[in-house]
């Protein structure tokens, strides 16, 4: 298959698969996956970047989304297993729980309150340990676009953490006056690009990848399918001549 943009065309580069309520478009890169989700009314278009390569898809059917999986996050689940194990090691070991006692006066068994702290902690760490965000752009066509992150808890089905963790945001086309591709420099004088939406009356720049980056050509992708979904009309971005 062949995507033609910006006048350069791109072979074997994306996988895309037909759905009952739509098409969905997958370009894997090296650092993360951006999946297009496109609806075959034309009435709205779905970019999602997830910070892993490697993904699976379900079809579902309720509301007409792409349900995307990350997939099981191990190492997040390792990390969580040996924080849980150095804290144990340290009770088991140590006069912690016993200055715990003297400090608050407290008569309580030493296996009971090592269950107890245990029990604290792996709360803890399941809370703060959370899966790499998942930032998602849909435009409507000629009504605005939304903005979705979710940062869900590593052991939750991903249903649950779009339904407790998901961060949703919606600009009308009213209050957008342009969708661009910024520069900036970030650590080491490095420079980078980002897209971003030109708001009415806001201060600053919206981003519309805050956590994840995707590449420049993806950009460009991207910023010309929103302008024309958002019927910004300039000629399309190009990519320079080397």
């Amino acid at each position: 298959m062949r995507i033609v943009y910006g006048g350069r065309k791109y072979k074997n580069d994306m996988i895309s698969k037909d759905y009952e309520f739509g098409k969905t478009s997958i370009l894997n890169r090296k650092k993360y996956t951006l999946v297009i989700d496109e609806d075959t009314n034309g009435s709205y278009i779905r970019f999602t970047v997830l910070p892993v390569s490697n993904i699976k898809f379900k079809k579902v059917k309720q509301n007409g989304r792409m349900e995307i999986n990350m997939g099981t996050q191990y190492h997040q689940i390792i990390l969580i297993l040996l924080l849980n194990i150095t804290f144990y090691a340290i009770c088991v070991r140590s006069r912690f729980l016993e200055h715990i006692n003297r400090t608050f006066e407290l008569r309580i068994a030493l296996s009971r309150e090592i269950v107890i702290m245990m029990g604290l902690f792996v709360l803890g760490t399941i809370i703060l340990v959370r899966e790499p965000s998942v930032e998602t752009v849909t435009i409507f066509k000629e009504t605005g676009l939304q903005l979705s992150t979710v940062k869900g808890i590593v052991i939750f089905p991903q249903q649950w953490n779009r339904k407790l963790f998901e961060q949703v945001e919606f600009i009308s086309n009213e209050r957008i006056i342009d969708v661009v591709i910024n520069e900036g420099f970030c650590r080491g004088f490095r420079v980078i690009f980002y897209l971003a939406a030109i708001v009415r009356k806001s201060s600053a720049l919206k981003l519309l990848f805050p956590s994840n980056l995707p590449n420049i050509d993806d950009q460009r992708l991207i910023y010309n399918i929103s302008r024309k979904y958002l019927s910004k009309q300039e000629k399309p971005l190009r990519r320079p001549k080397n």
